[in-house]
């Protein structure tokens, strides 16, 4: 699904990405990680087309994004799904229209967007808050909401940039515990995170970066950041 063939990142003399090569099969599940500044932020943007590289190849779905139109990105970005950290819903929609709007902006049928939008909704067990405002969740129930989105599309993969760096204990077991079972469902999954124990609760395949290098790819065991 996703291949990094010597990929670099540039920014002037900074060498942000440097002959990054890695390979991630559909349906797998990889926690990506490393300290600030290693490079995590960056390879994620890569993947979704929001920054292109400055060497090497990078092919997601088969599609070449060192080629590609803006055009064909955005057809692309459709078949990703995305978690962010500080959730970026929008406060004047409730529950349900924040999720449905991921769908109406790509001019789905009326019909399909509400079954859909109540069945994601399920899936990530916010039904019952479905018409409450962003303002009146709590930080897990925000970010739920905000993964109910990133799924509306049933996209073949979801990324998750450090998506429980705001929340709880409890709430990041509970967050953990969906991404889990929609992989199982048949999405890949990469997850961004400083977290060491969400690394080895998963116990799925570690890419470690340091300095814009992997420096380790292999099943989880013991990840101390």
């Amino acid at each position: 699904m996703i291949k990094f063939v010597r990929v670099g990142k540039r920014i002037g003399d900074n060498a942000i990405l440097d002959n990054v090569s890695l390979e991630i099969e559909g349906q797998e599940f990889v926690s990506l990680i490393g300290p600030s500044g290693a490079g995590k932020s960056t390879l994620l943007h890569l993947i979704i087309g929001a920054d292109r590289v400055s060497s090497g190849l990078l092919y997601v779905d088969n599609y070449d994004l060192s080629n590609m139109s803006e055009k064909d990105l955005a057809l692309l970005r459709r078949k990703i799904g995305m978690v962010f950290q500080d959730y970026k819903l929008l406060a004047a929609k409730t529950v349900y229209e924040n999720v449905a709007f991921a769908l109406e902006v790509c001019e789905y049928d009326e019909n399909f967007i509400k079954a859909r939008t109540n069945e994601v909704l399920k899936l990530v067990n916010m039904y019952n808050q479905r018409n409450s405002f962003p303002h009146q969740l709590s930080g897990g129930e925000k970010q739920k909401v905000a993964l109910a989105r990133a799924l509306a599309g049933n996209p073949p993969l979801l990324i998750a940039d450090e998506p429980t760096g705001n929340l709880d204990p409890q709430a990041t077991e509970e967050l953990i515990e969906l991404f889990q079972k929609i992989n199982k469902m048949g999405t890949t999954v990469i997850l961004a995170t400083h977290n060491e124990k969400i690394v080895n609760t998963v116990k799925r395949r570690v890419i470690e970066l340091r300095e814009g290098r992997i420096i380790r790819d292999k099943l989880a065991s013991g990840y101390k950041d």
